[in-house]
């Protein structure tokens, strides 16, 4: 059996890079990569300003 912990944590903004990769990843794989709209400028925006609008 494996011994494998899990953590959930927040993200942080020096992860965006890999977020968006993950998000075009997950459209690419749902056959609309097109679909990826947003910028790592906009996803830092939404995600880390001080009103924050969505998590992750």
């Amino acid at each position: 059996m494996l011994n494998t912990k899990i953590v959930i944590r927040d993200a942080v903004p020096s992860e965006l890079r890999i977020i968006m990769e993950l998000l075009y990843l997950k459209a690419e794989f749902y056959g609309c990569p097109e679909s990826i709209k947003a910028t790592t400028e906009q996803l830092n925006q939404g995600l880390f300003c001080p009103n924050l609008l969505t998590s992750i």
